[in-house]
């Protein structure tokens, strides 16, 4: 799941630390690769347009180790 972002935009630990992935309240990572935060609990991936995380269920993609 790609999607613009800000080149070089990293989340720091803290502002991780007040996001939860809004289907299961899990803690989210911040996948580079991608450009998402990913839900470490039911992984879900969140994209993250312009440096903002689109932390909505209609926007959601799923870890592609899921599909294989």
């Amino acid at each position: 799941m790609k999607s613009d972002s800000i080149p070089g935009r990293q989340f720091t630990p803290e502002q991780l630390s007040l996001c939860a992935c809004p289907k299961c309240k899990g803690s989210l990572i911040h996948n580079g690769l991608d450009n998402t935060l990913d839900c470490t609990a039911c992984r879900l991936q969140y994209p993250v347009k312009s440096g903002i995380p689109v932390l909505l269920q209609d926007y959601t993609g799923v870890h592609q180790e899921e599909h294989t």
